[in-house]
């Protein structure tokens, strides 16, 4: 399960959750495992999910953040505006 936060079409943060329960993440100040931010813009969500591949959708940011926050154990705060 891949989860981005995007802040006028880039990645400003990510979390990647595995099947074993195992969380990645890249953003702020740090990252762990393979885990990068995308460089390029990103599509849209509607595009994203019209890839076979994805199942994307929109969730809100308190949801993100909850997410965020047991990737990092509470730490690597987001990039600075």
């Amino acid at each position: 399960m891949l989860y981005s936060e995007i802040a006028a079409g880039f990645e400003v943060r990510k979390v990647e959750v595995y099947r074993d329960g195992r969380h990645d993440y890249a953003g702020g100040s740090g990252s762990t495992g393979t885990t990068v931010r995308s460089e390029p813009l990103l599509p849209a969500v509607d595009e994203i999910d019209a890839d076979p591949e994805f199942s994307a959708s929109v969730i809100s940011a308190d949801e993100f953040e909850r997410v965020w926050l047991r990737a990092t154990g509470g730490g690597c705060p987001p990039l600075a505006s």
